[in-house]
């Protein structure tokens, strides 16, 4: 045993001479390549939708007071988007940053149809200028409370106000999101109502050889509905108020504690496993051939220490952490890299 160690200790010895001699040799390139990864990280967490300025949006149906109002909303969105997600990274409360998390998957997929179809940027004004404008504001008082260190009844009670709101501002941010598609999901509707009757009236047979009936199609929708339902996370019951909207109310410690949990156990949302998936790989593969001058670092926007791996990389220290990363990345359940790591 002793006679493996001591091959196993030589090694390692000589593998760090070697990768320290390399360093000394490249140690240009490394501190260019290095200041490079520092920059593109810093547009990458700066402005994750790909554009860092007023959108070039074809809005030539719109009036220019207009085309300008729709250009500054779509850049205040992605600006607060930013801004949460950046907040989100120094939050210490664990349940509200999986809130948080959930809210930013609905936005980021509403600020990207909204890229792609910008003449419903105005329709989207009140998402942007009231629900997300206030996510951004109560997240920013959230954490300047956290950062006083204070566990006062008074400054307790406000955190729990703050984070019971925003609570239910997943529904906020789906319902405001489904105003959006109202127009387009009007359309699709009247064409499913005008196809259903020329298909009954042509006597379209289902595969028993039997005429479907508008009830059977109804009932064929549903069940389609609720199968497509239990793909979904389990929605939490809210208390909700004659208007029918979510309703925010300040509960006991015990329904407190019983949230976290929940939050805390939340599952990956299935409709995000491939970018997931190809985040890991991404992660997993730079910390092991790059993780020296710390690449993987800089791909998940932690700058400050992706700058100290490669200060320190004659060391060898970080080529050893980041393997260790790298094996960590690859066997880690998708569920817990998803909420430790995945960006949108």
């Amino acid at each position: 045993m002793d006679f493996f160690f001591e091959v196993f200790a030589n090694l390692i010895f000589l593998l760090g001479v070697d990768l320290v001699v390399f360093l000394v040799e490249n140690y240009e390139w490394i501190i260019g390549g290095a200041m490079a990864m520092a920059a593109a990280s810093y547009g990458y967490k700066r402005y994750k939708l790909g554009k860092d300025k007023a959108p070039a949006f074809d809005l030539a149906a719109l009036s220019e007071e207009q085309q300008a109002l729709a250009a500054e909303l779509f850049d205040k969105a992605v600006a607060d988007y930013n801004a949460i997600e950046a907040l989100r990274d120094t939050l210490k409360d664990e349940a509200l940053g999986t809130q948080l998390a959930t809210m930013q998957v609905t936005a980021y997929r509403l600020l990207k149809y909204l890229e792609e179809n910008p003449m419903k940027v105005i329709p989207a004004r009140r998402f942007v200028d009231y629900y997300q404008d206030r996510a951004l504001t109560l997240t920013k008082q959230f954490c300047d409370l956290e950062k006083t260190g204070l566990e006062t009844a008074q400054v307790t009670e406000t955190k729990q106000k703050v984070r019971q709101t925003l609570m239910t501002f997943d529904e906020a941010y789906e319902a405001e999101f489904e105003k959006v598609l109202s127009d387009q999901l009007m359309d699709m509707e009247a064409e499913l109502a005008v196809l259903r009757q020329n298909m009954k009236a042509e006597g379209i047979q289902d595969v028993e050889g039997e005429v479907i009936s508008s009830e059977t199609l109804s009932a064929m929708d549903a069940a389609r509905a609720e199968a497509n339902a239990g793909n979904l996370p389990e929605k939490r019951e809210r208390p909700v108020n004659r208007a029918g909207r979510g309703k925010a109310r300040l509960r006991k410690r015990e329904d407190i504690e019983r949230e976290r949990a929940v939050a805390k156990s939340m599952r990956m949302p299935e409709a995000v496993r491939g970018e997931v998936i190809k985040q890991k790989v991404i992660n997993a593969g730079l910390a092991a051939v790059l993780g020296t001058v710390g690449a993987h670092k800089f791909y998940q926007g932690k700058t400050f220490q992706g700058v100290m791996y490669a200060v320190f990389c004659w060391t060898a220290l970080p080529t050893l952490i980041s393997w260790v990363e790298a094996i960590r990345y690859a066997v880690m359940p998708m569920d817990d890299f998803y909420k430790q790591y995945f960006r949108d």
